[in-house]
């Protein structure tokens, strides 16, 4: 008798290991990306230098939060006192 029911016991087990009754599985935790970035190049003239600037604007659904402005390039034309042109910031 108690081998019978050791072996209902058994059978019961094994066959039952791979259901799982009422289980989810759980997902991996999902980032939600609300932000975006958009970027912009501005050149505007300063004296006689050109300046390009890089501008870096942060959304957050839909909607500017906040901005940075950061020069990207600086050409000033050869003049007597900047000779070599290039990026003197004194033009």
């Amino acid at each position: 008798m108690k081998k019978t029911i050791l072996a209902g016991m058994l059978l019961a087990t094994f066959g039952t290991s791979m259901m799982s009754a009422n289980t989810v599985k759980f997902a991996e935790p999902e980032e939600a990306n609300f932000f975006c970035y958009k970027i912009s190049y501005v050149t505007e003239k300063e004296g006689s230098c050109t300046v390009t600037y890089k501008v870096t604007t942060k959304y957050f659904l839909c909607c500017a939060i906040s901005s940075s402005k950061a020069v990207y390039s600086k050409s000033c034309p050869t003049t007597p006192s900047n000779p070599t042109g290039g990026t003197g910031g004194q033009n």
